[in-house]
C-alpha cells in the first residue's frame, strides 16, 4: 500500500500562508517563494508545485515542512489551529512537538483586576447648574425650527437620566426631551 505524496489540504494551507507573508511584507508571492525556495535549497518554482498540492518528501536535516510552517508562523501571523492543521496535512512525523515549539499553548500569566461597578464618586452638589448662554443657543436652535439639535459633552456634563426617563423642557408649543446616551467608539 502506496501512501499518495499529494493533499489538497496542504496546498491550500501553504498557498494562504505565502500570500499572507506577501501581504504583510508588502511582496509578491514569486518573491517570497523564491525566499523560502532559497532557505530549503530548492527553486521557487518547487514551492509552486508544494502549493498545488505535492508534499515535500521528509528529510531530517533539510526538512521544508519545517521551514515553511516557520515562515508562516513568523512572517504570516498564522496560528496554533493553522499550524496543526498544516502538519497533519503534511503527515510530518511528531507534529506536536513541533507545534509546541512554534505556537505554543499560552496560559494566562496575569489575571483581570475584579471589575469595578463604581469608581465616579457621588456628587457633592444637589441643585441643577444652569448655563444661560448654552441654555440659550439650544432654545435659539429650537425655534429656527431646526430638524436636529445636537447637545455634546464630555461624560457626567449634563443631568444623568437612565435611558427609560427623560427629561422635557418646553419652549411655548415645543417640547424638548433630553435622554442619556452611551456611546461607544
Amino acid at each position: 500500500m502506496t501512501t499518495s505524496n499529494r493533499s489538497a489540504t496542504f496546498g491550500n494551507l501553504l498557498k494562504g500562508a505565502i500570500n499572507g507573508i506577501a501581504n504583510y511584507e508588502g511582496k509578491t508571492a514569486p518573491i517570497i517563494e523564491e525566499e523560502l525556495g532559497a532557505l530549503i535549497g530548492v527553486a521557487g518554482k518547487t514551492i509552486q508545485r508544494y502549493k498545488s498540492g505535492y508534499i515535500p518528501p521528509f528529510d531530517r536535516d533539510n526538512d521544508a515542512v519545517r521551514v515553511l510552517a516557520e515562515a508562516a508562523v513568523r512572517r504570516g501571523f498564522v496560528g496554533r489551529e493553522w499550524l496543526q492543521r498544516f502538519l497533519h496535512a503534511a503527515r510530518y512525523p511528531a507534529p506536536d512537538k513541533l507545534l509546541n515549539e512554534l505556537c505554543p499553548v499560552s496560559t494566562p500569566s496575569h489575571t483581570k483586576p475584579d471589575r469595578v461597578y463604581q469608581n465616579i464618586p457621588a456628587p457633592t452638589y444637589s441643585y441643577f447648574v444652569m448655563r444661560q448662554q448654552a441654555f440659550a443657543e439650544v432654545v435659539d436652535g429650537i425655534e429656527r425650527r431646526s430638524a436636529v439639535v445636537l447637545i455634546a459633552s464630555l461624560g457626567g456634563m449634563a443631568r444623568p437620566v437612565s435611558p427609560a426617563k427623560s427629561l422635557p423642557i418646553r419652549f411655548g408649543k415645543t417640547v424638548l426631551c433630553l435622554t442619556s446616551m452611551r456611546w461607544s467608539g
